[in-house]
């Protein structure tokens, strides 16, 4: 069975997830951001971290790489539009004078249809570029849908920033995500938690 527990930390409130096996305890952390917070879950919940992945490289994203990295010894995965972008990308928290984290490079490169693989369970890599070139879903087929800052409860994800593509990220959504049975949960990057049954009925007038 798989389980999650959302970890909402950072400045902007990065909805980071630790999405594990109950029988192994395997799990993988997506989006980390403060990591000393994300460490005190793992320890209370004695999951065993084995990779980390990022949705897309933006730093709110990202900052907690380096140190999860170094302190679990575990890979970086990232899809490969933004791989480049993780080192080498836009800084925006830093334009409002906070300091961050610098990832190091991604040690797996992720694309279309891979599968992201922890204890006994798996999850779906989903490509839905626009709010970076790079950005991913992840999805627990007919259950779950990890929509990093693709898809907000009654939102989608900037496209001001570089890489993003208001357009790409519309396709994304409509080709994509709102193809996938109406049952599923979706956990976006930021905000609440919303299902595709809403946001294809109440997403708003961009669709």
């Amino acid at each position: 069975m798989i389980k999650y527990i959302k970890v909402i930390n950072g400045p902007l409130e990065t909805n980071s997830y630790l999405i594990f096996c109950a029988d192994t305890g395997q799990a993988v952390i997506v989006d980390p951001f403060d990591y000393m917070c994300i460490k005190e879950v793992i320890s209370e919940n004695k999951l065993k971290p084995s990779i980390i992945v990022n949705t897309h490289f933006h730093e709110d994203h990202t900052n907690g790489n380096r140190v999860l990295k170094r302190d679990f010894d575990i890979p970086i995965a990232i899809h490969g539009d933004d791989a480049g972008l993780l080192v080498s990308g836009c800084r925006i928290l830093e334009t409002c004078g906070i300091k961050t984290e610098v990832s190091p490079p991604a040690d797996i490169i992720l694309s279309e249809g891979q599968k992201v693989i922890f204890g006994d369970e798996s999850m779906d890599v989903i490509h839905t570029p626009g709010h970076s070139p790079g950005s991913i879903c992840l999805y627990c087929p007919d259950k779950m849908l990890f929509s990093g800052d693709t898809l907000f409860a009654s939102g989608v994800g900037r496209t001001d920033f570089p890489g993003g593509n208001m357009r790409s990220l519309v396709k994304s959504i409509k080709t994509k995500i709102f193809v996938l049975p109406e049952s599923v949960a979706v956990y976006p990057g930021h905000g609440g938690d919303t299902s595709i049954k809403i946001e294809k009925k109440y997403g708003g007038d961009i669709f």
